[in-house]
């Protein structure tokens, strides 16, 4: 009531409400555009710097040679600015980039996801990531390499990972074993494992 009395006010003094939002929507956009070329700005530094640091973590991740882009592409202002950011990969030499979303497997997911983490340093927001199928078509070094990655990345967050490979499972902190167990109904168990009962998983 206090608002609408002091509206009519303004109005009975000859001000135009019209006029009045038209200009601060005009200077509202003026603003949407001003922080939209910033942080356009912004991206356009930062993407090469860290296509290349995504690219080296996922060599060492079995990606075959890494190559990984950030492309930007304009379009109308939102609530995160004026960009289209689009990842792109190129797993096998010869191929086209194209976009991660659309071509990678799910373990190539899980690997890309967990480069792109490891090079953002789980920033913060998101105390706790997951990763299932992160193990998918890799081995030997490769393994001991994802298994290292996600250590250190366990140095600033939360990390669940769902394994079958040694490599992966035996940096972990705390190991659970998941079991199907038959039944009526058949049911999942899951329980941590002491240190003994660790050894003989891993093995």
């Amino acid at each position: 009531a206090v608002e609408a009395r002091a509206e009519l006010a303004e109005v009975e003094a000859g001000a135009d409400p019209l006029a009045a939002a038209e200009h601060e929507a005009a200077d509202a956009g003026e603003r949407v555009e001003a922080l939209s070329a910033e942080l356009s700005a912004a991206r356009e530094a930062a993407a090469e710097p860290f296509s290349d640091a995504v690219a080296a973590e996922l060599q060492g991740l079995g990606m075959g040679d890494g190559e990984f882009q950030v492309q930007l592409t304009g379009r109308e202002p939102g609530p995160v600015g004026s960009d289209g950011v689009s990842f792109l990969v190129r797993p096998n030499a010869g191929l086209p980039f194209a976009p991660a979303a659309e071509t990678a497997s799910g373990g190539e997911l899980s690997r890309i996801a967990l480069a792109l983490r490891a090079v953002a340093h789980a920033s913060a927001g998101e105390p706790t990531v997951v990763f299932d199928e992160i193990d998918a078509g890799i081995g030997g070094r490769t393994a001991n390499a994802v298994g290292t990655a996600l250590q250190r990345l366990a140095g600033s967050a939360q990390i669940l990972t769902i394994t079958q490979l040694p490599q992966i499972a035996s940096p972990a902190d705390a190991p659970f074993v998941v079991e199907k167990v038959p039944g009526d109904p058949t049911h999942t168990a899951i329980a941590r494992l002491d240190e003994e009962a660790r050894r003989a998983e891993l093995e």
